[in-house]
C-alpha cells in the first residue's frame, strides 16, 4: 500500500546504486484514503517535502474500503507436497 510505498522510497533514495521498486500506484481508490506529496512522473516516483514518510492516513475513509481476501495461489497442495505457481 501506499505507506509500505512511502517507505519503501525513503530506504531506496538512501540506497547507492538502486534501480527499481515496484508498485501499484491507484490514486483513483487511494486518493480519499491516504494524502500524500509523492507523485508518479515518466514512470518515477518522486518524494515529497512532507515531514516522515509523507504519508497521511485516513482511516475513516480506510474503512469503507475493507480486505477482501483474494484467490492467492498456494505454493503447496491440499495433500502437503510443493506447487509450482
Amino acid at each position: 500500500g501506499p505507506v509500505s510505498t512511502a517507505a519503501c522510497l525513503h530506504f531506496d533514495l538512501s540506497t547507492p546504486l538502486f534501480a527499481v521498486q515496484e508498485l501499484v500506484w491507484r490514486p483513483d481508490v487511494i486518493s480519499d484514503i491516504v494524502q500524500t506529496d509523492m507523485r508518479l512522473e515518466g514512470g518515477k516516483l518522486y518524494s515529497g517535502e512532507s515531514p516522515g514518510l509523507g504519508v497521511e492516513l485516513n482511516e475513516e475513509a480506510a474503512l469503507a474500503h475493507p480486505f477482501q481476501p483474494g484467490g492467492w495461489q498456494m505454493l503447496r497442495r491440499e495433500d502437503g507436497s510443493v506447487s509450482d505457481w
